[in-house]
Formats: structure tokens, sequence, C-alpha cells
């Protein structure tokens, strides 16, 4: 599917979509050098026609929630993926499919902004909804996304699990009895080089990353300073703005 085609498809299903920079998953960056976020996707097909024409190469973020959709993303070519065992006795309704650039699959689901859902379904599982994924054309490294059905999004099967909803309750809870947690800040004790290169191949995301901050804070770095590194962090399906 050509850029232009594509636009026009998924404006006409109502979705919101962004541009990302050229072979990344990183959203493009605003004229004044400023990085952009899922939460700036939209559906308003001049604007968009007018940016893709303008650079053609650039890959599409998909903004889940605001599309009213939730995506289950299988790495079904990994030999530790349990999504078949986890399938058993389970039905896939017909459904929107995407193959990504890895040979992952996305499954594309409908469903309500409110709900929430754990990051992980399964081992190599990931059920994403609060950040964006790549689609058709997108490529990484001359691989693109495809498209593998032409089906409308399903409604979300009741097998998809759910996070519960009283999150706020227990986040007040811990509040109140000023629960706090331990730092280390490694300082000095660390190569920061390391932790990046590590993060950024996405080993042990959350301990490398609050370890790499921690050491910048015990360095005197202010909050932009640390943000001009985490920023460029960020992992894939999730936004700037979730890193932080």
């Amino acid at each position: 599917m050509d850029m232009k085609r594509a636009i026009q498809e998924y404006t006409r299903r109502g979705w919101k979509i962004f541009p990302v920079e050229e072979n990344s998953k990183l959203p493009a960056k605003r004229q004044n050098g400023v990085r952009l976020s899922y939460q700036d996707a939209t559906s308003d097909l001049n604007a968009l026609e007018t940016y893709f024409e303008r650079y053609p190469n650039t890959n599409v973020g998909l903004n889940l929630i605001d599309s009213g959709l939730v995506c289950i993303d299988v790495d079904d070519y990994k030999e530790n993926c349990k999504f078949q065992e986890f399938m058993i006795g389970k039905e896939m309704p017909p459904t929107l499919i995407q193959k990504s650039t890895s040979g992952g699959t996305h499954y594309l689901f409908t469903t309500d902004q409110i709900n929430q859902f754990p990051g992980e379904m399964c081992d190599q599982v990931d059920i994403k909804h609060r950040g964006y994924i790549l689609i058709e054309p997108s490529k990484i490294n001359g691989v693109p996304y495809q498209w593998q059905t032409d089906d409308e999004p399903a409604p979300l099967p009741s097998w998809v699990p759910k996070k519960s909803q009283k999150l706020p309750e227990v986040i007040n809870l811990f509040q109140n009895q000023k629960t706090g947690i331990h730092v280390d800040l490694a300082r000095g004790t660390v190569n920061p080089q390391d932790l990046i290169n590590n993060i950024k191949a996405g080993h042990n995301w959350h301990n490398n990353i609050v370890t790499l901050i921690g050491y910048y804070v015990s360095q005197g770095w202010t909050a932009n300073q640390v943000h001009d590194v985490t920023d460029s962090l960020t992992l894939p399906g999730w936004s700037v703005d979730q890193t932080r």
C-alpha cells in the first residue's frame, strides 16, 4: 500500500496517526527539534497528506488508545514464545492482522479507552494500548510492515487479560503510608555508556534506566539534561511522556 492510499484508509477508519523518523521507531521531530509524542497523532487528512508528501519515506505511527484499539504483539518467531500454548481452548476471531519487520504478528482489536492491560500476556506476547505501533507502509532496514488481512478490527476477545481498575486506590494507599523506594545512585561505580548500550538493546530496561538516571543525579545533572538522554531511550510502542 503506498503512503497516500494508506493515509486515506487510516483516516477513513478514524485512526489517529503521526510521523515517525525514517528507518526508526522514534517519533519524528518538529522544526524546533522537539520530538513528537504519540499524543500528537491526528486524523486530519489534509495535514497528514501535506506532511507525508514532503517527507515520503517517513514511517507511520498509530496511536492505539485514541484510535480505540489494542494490539496483541506476538513475537512468534522466537522459540520461547508461549502464544500457541496460551491460545489452547480459545478462539481467535477474524480481525485485522499485521506482520512486523522482525517477523512478529500484530492482532488489532477495538476496545474502550478506559480499559487497562498488563504489559505482558505471556512469554514474548505484549499487550499494547497506551502507546503506539508502526504500521504499513513503514519500513525498518528496508523491510516493510505488511497487513495480512483487510478485516475490520474485531471487538476485544474476553480472553485478553485486563488490569484491575483499583489501581488509583492502591496508589492512594501507598501515598498515605508514605511508602518509598530506594534507588542506588551508583556514584561512579558504573559506566553510563554500558548502561545506554544495554538499554538500547532492550536488556533489563527498567533497572538499567533507573540506575543511569541515578548516576546522572549523583553527578548533579538537571532534569532537562537527563531528559535529553533518556527521551531517546524510549522503548518502541511507548511514548516519551511515559519514559519521563
